[in-house]
């Protein structure tokens, strides 16, 4: 089984949503959170004073997050617990 952020809702803080917004966002929603998580996170690109270690550990979550997330199935799985 993959870690999961220590978050409560740990894919979607990933992507850096809130609980609130989880059950609403579309895959367009989906998409847009991961790529501003990406662009924010990835090691080459990243404007931030994170190690690189970090920021390649935060992209990989998002990534994990956002491949999780966007199939339906697999979403309405990890929403009900499992």
């Amino acid at each position: 089984m993959r870690r999961q952020p220590s978050d409560a809702r740990g894919l979607y803080a990933a992507l850096g949503l809130r609980t609130s917004a989880e059950r609403r966002c579309s895959a367009l929603d989906l998409r847009a959170a991961f790529q501003r998580t990406a662009l924010a996170n990835h090691p080459d690109t990243a404007q931030q004073a994170a190690t690189p270690d970090v920021l390649a550990s935060r992209f990989r979550q998002a990534k994990e997050a956002f491949d999780l997330l966007r199939d339906p199935l697999k979403r309405e799985r990890y929403d009900a617990g499992g």
